[in-house]
């Protein structure tokens, strides 16, 4: 299942080796990440392969970007998982002087109603199971140490 915004926002077919492997790190399905993290993606894919002249560096990604759990929390109501979108990618607030300022779109309002079925050809992707991620594991904030600040 894939949805028409993530197309907006640089998701392509057929699938590189590098969306593969941010799903695995994830534990995530297309479904899970949000367009903005699409974006994220995207453009860390044309920086690498456009200026720096190198595929996708995994390191270099691991370095500069962490993952977030998107969690529904209405005052007084239990927390509601995403279906859609649980998964948000982000530039690690210590690093945004090592990246490119790229601003992400503010407003997603109603990006999961338009969807549709991909034929996973390849193979690159995850088999479609309707997963809801419920937990940030601690894997997800790996990449080097936050910088301490002066003493």
């Amino acid at each position: 299942m894939c949805f028409v915004r993530l197309h907006e926002r640089g998701f392509g077919v057929p699938v590189c080796r590098f969306m593969r492997a941010l799903c695995e790190y994830y534990g995530a399905e297309l479904h899970n990440f949000s367009p903005n993290s699409i974006s994220q993606a995207a453009v860390f894919i044309a920086v690498c392969e456009g200026y720096l002249r190198i595929e996708a560096h995994w390191d270099l990604w691991i370095h500069l970007f962490c993952g977030e759990l998107f969690v529904e929390n209405a005052r007084g109501q239990p927390k509601r998982f995403a279906h859609a979108s649980g998964l948000t990618l982000h530039v690690r607030p210590y690093r945004k002087n090592l990246y490119i300022p790229s601003k992400m779109t503010t407003n997603n309002a109603g990006w999961s109603r338009g969807w549709f079925y991909l034929r996973n050809y390849s193979g690159m992707l995850p088999a479609f199971t309707n997963r809801v991620l419920r937990e940030r594991p601690p894997k997800w904030d790996w990449g080097g140490i936050a910088p301490s600040s002066p003493s």
